[in-house]
């Protein structure tokens, strides 16, 4: 498959981060930081894209697989081999010998991974769960948009936390806003072995098939998906989301609808987040 960057072009057609006044802003983390120069970057062997998450009831993984802060609390900078750094944000109810949930979200064009995992914080502090957060790999504005090459490291981080965290393989959920929703839809259909569960904001099935060049139905397993989009939203009309809906629902999948008022990134809300994780919550992966 030809490698895409949903960036530039992409940025108009399939949407971008929430607009610069809507956006959290990390001042610890900002576009461009070199992760090899900065002391709070755990730096870790590249694991490759497979999934090593242990069993539910195996207890606490091999730390000997875990080079740097096994069981680190609250927000750590992790970098997978020669990939973009991630944001894992770890909540203080985090308990090594009880497999946590996960969330991997991924932000929109032109945002930034640090900045992007504030708004899924408080499902984190709320719920016990862990939250990872990748960084795009390709240059746009003041962060990052993502190139469809990102997939080998969207899923290997997976596996990497696996290593240092008491995870459970079948409650994680793969969540996307706008270009990053591109993403969680091709990954996560794709790719729905490992995941729980998909989390939407505005972005649609449609474009992440046109992108990926296939049809994402059927899935390996009927996933369920939530999505959240805005009824006015101009860079992903909710028609063509509607369309994605009704052939996910054809093909057995359930699916949690949220219209609601306002444009292309009235959906990149805590609330929302919140709302997102308790449909998908009780989900297991097979």
């Amino acid at each position: 498959m030809r490698s895409v960057v949903l960036g530039s072009l992409a940025a108009l057609l399939f949407g971008c981060s929430a607009s610069p006044q809507d956006v959290l802003v990390d001042t610890d983390a900002s576009p461009g930081n070199d992760a090899s120069s900065n002391p709070d970057v755990a730096k870790l062997p590249d694991s490759g894209s497979g999934d090593s998450a242990m069993p539910i009831d195996a207890g606490p993984p091999d730390r000997s697989k875990c080079k740097v802060d096994p069981d680190k609390k609250s927000k750590t900078i992790r970098t997978l081999g020669n990939a973009p750094a991630y944001v894992l944000y770890v909540p203080s109810t985090y308990d090594m010998n009880v497999p946590s949930a996960m969330i991997e979200a991924l932000h929109g064009a032109g945002d930034t991974a640090a900045n992007y995992a504030q708004l899924w914080q408080t499902v984190a502090d709320a719920r016990n769960v862990i939250i990872l957060t990748p960084e795009a790999s390709s240059p746009l504005g003041q962060g990052y948009t993502w190139n469809t090459s990102d997939d080998s490291f969207i899923l290997g981080e997976l596996a990497d936390v696996a290593n240092c965290y008491s995870v459970d393989p079948k409650r994680r959920i793969l969540h996307g806003f706008s270009a990053g929703g591109i993403m969680a839809y091709w990954l996560g259909l794709a790719h729905a072995e490992k995941f729980s569960g998909v989390a939407i904001f505005s972005a649609d099935l449609g474009s992440a098939e046109a992108t990926v060049g296939m049809s994402l139905v059927p899935a390996p397993w009927k996933i369920p998906v939530s999505h959240f989009h805005g009824q006015s939203d101009m860079n992903f009309p909710i028609m063509y989301a509607l369309a994605g809906k009704t052939k996910l629902e054809n093909a057995g999948h359930t699916f949690y609808w949220h219209p609601i008022p306002g444009g292309h990134s009235a959906p990149a809300t805590p609330a929302n987040a919140l709302q997102e994780f308790d449909d998908l919550k009780a989900s297991v992966a097979p």
